[in-house]
């Protein structure tokens, strides 16, 4: 009796740590999405190098979120007021540095980043 306990709590810690080992890592992943929505679950899921969010006083942008493996470029997050989330990849972490601590989010957003970095699904 004693050895099949053993081997069902063997068998549990391993798919514990299986389970662990996959979900936690941005370096691992491809990052190829079927749909924004899994996008952005997924990238709010993993650890990353750099992990930042910032909440502002814009009329249209609600919060900034930015998300890096490497520390150098990473996945922007921004969410308007009215609850729609835009996705840019491969934003250089300076760009970041800039539209988080810019004066006007807005101003900022539309002249560096509209029409860029976009995450194609």
């Amino acid at each position: 009796m004693n050895i099949i306990k053993l081997k069902i709590f063997s068998l549990l810690l391993l798919l514990i740590l299986i389970t662990i080992s996959c979900n936690s890592s941005c370096d691992e992943q491809d990052f190829n999405f079927s749909n924004y929505k899994e996008a952005i679950s997924t990238i709010r899921s993993l650890d990353f190098e750099v992990e930042e969010q910032v909440a502002t006083e814009s009329s249209w942008i609600e919060t900034l979120e930015y998300y890096s493996c490497d520390g150098k470029t990473g996945f922007l997050i921004m969410t308007t007021v009215k609850g729609k989330s835009y996705i840019h990849k491969n934003v250089p972490i300076d760009l970041w540095k800039g539209i988080s601590n810019a004066n006007s989010k807005g101003k900022f957003y539309n002249s560096k980043f509209k029409g860029k970095y976009h995450l194609k699904i």
